[in-house]
């Protein structure tokens, strides 16, 4: 009886803010959660590029000044 799993979880480690995703294509969704500072701009074309051809893998991005 837990919680739905987050489609991205987002955490700070060290001097990262990090997204890690099942699905690529939902990390633009919590990308707003990252500060400014360290908030990447990320291609969706590139996004959905890993979504088609890694589907069984997870993502992750890590964020730094």
């Amino acid at each position: 009886m837990g919680a739905e799993p987050q489609p991205v979880q987002v955490f700070d480690h060290d001097v990262y803010t990090v997204l890690l995703a099942a699905d690529p294509t939902a990390v633009l969704a919590v990308l707003r959660q990252v500060p400014q500072h360290r908030r990447p701009v990320l291609d969706p074309d590139l996004l959905r590029f890993y979504a088609d051809h890694f589907p069984d893998h997870t993502i992750a991005v890590c964020c730094f000044e």
